[in-house]
């Protein structure tokens, strides 16, 4: 007697849909991603960069474990964590195949350091790397 129709599904629903379930989920992983790296801190905590520029970079609580793994001696070398305006670097130079271990504490911004946790925190939204070797190339990579 009665049919009821499905009303046809626009491109503007199928996209409207998308954007809320991205926003969605990168508003959950902004709530939950801290809870992730507290129970297991070993989860992605050591980053492998590109062939080109094989740094290994390990992210402790106190600071940043820093591992050349190549024939040659990176310095000036930058490392950058944290965007946007909140950022700390630190400055160093490493031996081939040496490895540093740079504790948040040496991170600066301008004259300040990172708070109790907030370098860990910023370490694991974004790390950069930048170091310049011995024929004067720069080598950069990002986690």
């Amino acid at each position: 007697m009665f049919q009821i129709r499905r009303p046809a599904t626009s491109l503007e629903g199928v996209l409207t849909l998308a954007a809320l379930v991205l926003v969605g989920g990168l508003y959950a992983w902004a709530r939950v991603g801290p809870m992730v790296y507290w129970i297991a801190p070993n989860f992605r905590a050591v980053k492998h960069g590109p062939s080109g520029f094989p740094v290994t970079i390990e992210i402790r609580d106190a600071g940043l474990g820093v591992r050349n793994d190549s024939d040659e001696r990176w310095g000036p070398c930058e490392i950058v964590i944290g965007s946007g305006s909140r950022f700390y670097r630190v400055y160093f130079a490493v031996e081939p195949h040496g490895r540093m271990a740079l504790a948040y504490s040496t991170f600066r911004n301008k004259t300040m350091m990172p708070a109790r946790g907030e370098g860990y925190a910023l370490a694991r939204e974004l790390i950069t790397v930048e170091c310049v070797d011995a024929l004067g190339r720069t080598h950069l990579t990002h986690f």
